[in-house]
């Protein structure tokens, strides 16, 4: 199991650096920071799936809160990515507001099942 969630992180970390470099090149296509950004906050999504998995106590509960916000910070990169793409950029005040609002919406629904909330938000 450890193997597939690593080749993930390895993935993702590939992408996202990519993406990152061809910000840099071009920096008029401001999109590609954006998702290259959310491809690195999802690379830590699996690294955070085995520490919640582990069910050490205290490092499971922080295996989860990090899953949930790298989850969700990683959506919102995807929504300002896809905004600057469409040349209709979010405002920072509903960006921090929607990501705030999606972070508390994790945390609540955290007393149900963490596996249905997970395939919910992969559904997104």
């Amino acid at each position: 199991m450890i193997a597939p969630l690593l080749l993930n992180t390895a993935v993702n970390l590939v992408i996202g650096i990519a993406l990152l470099i061809a910000w840099r090149a071009a920096q008029d296509q401001s999109f590609s920071r954006w998702f290259g950004w959310a491809f690195v906050a999802h690379a830590i999504n699996p690294v955070a799936a085995l520490i919640w998995q582990s069910g050490a106590g205290l490092w499971s509960v922080a295996g989860i809160c990090a899953l949930i916000a790298t989850a969700m910070s990683a959506l919102v990169l995807w929504m300002v990515g896809v905004s600057h793409l469409a040349a209709r950029p979010i405002r920072k005040t509903a960006l921090m507001s929607g990501w705030v609002g999606m972070l508390v919406l994790g945390f609540l629904l955290l007393d149900a099942e963490p596996r249905a909330i997970l395939a919910s938000l992969a559904a997104l």
